[in-house]
């Protein structure tokens, strides 16, 4: 079982635990690649993710990423909350792909981009949550999975 602040306590294989401490570690080891990294990932497995959701989504998972859309769209000003929906949000669309191995992945680097993002808050040239941090990934990104739904 793990417990998330404010998003509430799961059942989970371990199987993304122990992925999340391998990461972790590597990602401290390397800290000043680290964020480099972390982007290079990101855009090899999101566009293909969404990609994916796209075929797959089905009606709660449409929903859970629209309300994840609506709580960033109020948080600008607020970066802890901003942030949490925007992870909820890559999760979300990670489920929508139905593929557990997926899950997994996003699953265990949630930590890490909390962490960046966090970093990226604190830097003085910050000015609100939503100009930096997303660069307005999810809303394209929720647009094309229901086109594609529609359409099929």
């Amino acid at each position: 079982m793990e417990a998330y602040p404010g998003r509430g306590t799961f059942v989970t294989d371990g199987t993304s635990y122990s992925m999340r401490q391998s990461l972790d570690r590597m990602f401290k080891v390397g800290q000043a690649e680290g964020s480099g990294f972390l982007a290079e990932v990101r855009e090899i497995l999101e566009p293909e993710i969404a990609a994916l959701a796209a075929t797959r989504v089905d009606d709660e998972d449409l929903a859970s990423m629209r309300e994840q859309i609506a709580v960033m769209d109020s948080a600008r000003k607020d970066p802890d909350s901003f942030i949490e929906a925007d992870l909820d949000f890559h999760l979300a669309l990670a489920e929508a792909a139905a593929n557990p191995l997926i899950l997994s992945l996003i699953d265990s680097i949630v930590g890490l981009l909390r962490e960046q993002r966090m970093g990226i808050f604190r830097w003085k040239g910050a000015r609100s949550a939503g100009s930096i941090t997303t660069r307005g990934f999810w809303r394209p990104s929720s647009t094309a999975i229901r086109w594609e739904r529609e359409t099929q």
